[in-house]
Parts: C-alpha cells; sequence; structure tokens
C-alpha cells in the first residue's frame, strides 16, 4: 500500500486556489445542498406563481367586482402608459387622484378619443363609485407598499 492508501491519512482538503478547507460532515454539507435546492426551488416557485397569479387575479377581477365610493380631485388623460422596449405599444389610460381612495388608473374601455373626455368628467371632482377588481382590492395593502395604483373597471358620478 502506498502512502495515500493508507487508512487515517488526514491529508487536508483543498479548495481551488489551493488553501486548506476545514474538514466539515457529510451530514452539514448534504444539508448545505438541501437548503441551497429548496432556496431556489422557492424562487423559481414564487416567480412561476406571481405570473400566472397575475393573470388569474386580472381574470378573475373582470368579473368579480366591488363599489367603492372615492372624491375625486383631479384626473389625467393625457399621459399615454408605454410597454416600453422597442416594438412596445402604447394604451391609453386616465390617471385619477383621490383624497380617500388613493391614486387610480382606469385603462379599460379607454381609448386615444375617449380619454381626454373622461379626464374632463372626472376632473370636475366629486364623489364618484368606482368599480374595482375584487382580488386586487382585497390585496390594496400589499400594491400600497409598491406604489401600485388600483385599477378602475368602471365609474359613475354621485349626484
Amino acid at each position: 500500500m502506498s502512502r495515500r492508501e493508507q487508512p487515517g491519512d488526514d491529508e487536508p482538503e483543498r479548495d481551488a486556489w489551493g488553501r486548506r478547507v476545514p474538514p466539515q460532515s457529510r451530514r452539514r454539507v448534504m444539508m448545505g445542498r438541501i437548503l441551497a435546492l429548496a432556496g431556489m426551488l422557492v424562487v423559481v416557485v414564487v416567480g412561476v406563481l406571481g405570473i400566472f397569479g397575475s393573470f388569474v387575479m386580472t381574470e378573475y377581477d373582470k368579473t368579480h367586482q366591488v363599489a367603492i365610493e372615492c372624491i375625486v380631485t383631479g384626473a389625467d388623460g393625457e399621459k399615454a402608459a408605454s410597454g416600453g422596449g422597442r416594438g412596445a405599444t402604447s394604451f391609453s389610460q386616465v390617471m385619477i387622484e383621490t383624497s380617500d381612495c388613493g391614486p387610480l388608473a382606469m385603462t379599460f374601455g379607454i381609448n386615444k378619443s375617449n380619454r381626454v373626455e373622461v379626464a374632463a368628467e372626472l376632473s370636475e371632482g366629486g364623489s364618484f363609485i368606482f368599480q374595482f377588481g375584487a382580488a386586487e382590492e382585497s390585496l390594496r395593502p400589499f400594491f400600497d407598499v409598491f406604489d401600485v395604483r388600483a385599477t378602475v373597471y368602471s365609474y359613475s358620478k354621485i349626484d
């Protein structure tokens, strides 16, 4: 038997730069690998749920809406939002400011020809009843943290 093959020979393990690596138990190494894999899995699952969940929530909100009364302080229909990047298309929206419901955005039913008129009607101010998606409304505190405007599906003025 050569010197390297003798049992009990504790040649220190070295890393890629030749530094000594402290001995670790197999269990500890395995736990580190499992935790790393679990972390990567969590990131992937959260990403997929975030993307898939937003589509599901939007579809749900189209058919499940809640009516909330808000006091409008201003509205702007001049700003067209853009998808960003080359080849992206812009879409029309009305940005609504309220004193009690926070900032809102209306994109459904808004186009280039009516966005200025809708904004003018809302800019008069006063109380309006807005239709919000039920799922988005229930998650509003979460969206407020990230400064996301609540989506409005429709509105009506309160006389």
